[in-house]
């Protein structure tokens, strides 16, 4: 969500514009738009996500839904 958020600050055009994040973007979110954001509507934009020309949020997403995360080392 920093990446979307991120680009949404910088003027992006997403290719699906992510009204049910505007608020969560703009720290104006309400107890209500946040109950409404629920894992389907997530899923749903992270599908979108993927498709989208920006390489990092594509790339994220794309992580995201095939599960397919960044490995961690300790040191």
């Amino acid at each position: 969500m920093k990446r979307a958020k991120q680009l949404y600050n910088e003027g992006y055009e997403f290719k699906l514009h992510p009204h049910d994040f505007i608020p969560f973007f703009e720290e104006t979110v309400t107890i209500e738009q946040y109950v409404e954001l629920d894992e389907a509507v997530v899923t749903y934009y992270l599908e979108k996500w993927t498709k989208e020309d920006d390489a990092i949020l594509s790339d994220l997403a794309s992580r995201f839904i095939n599960r397919d995360l960044f490995k961690y080392i300790s040191i």
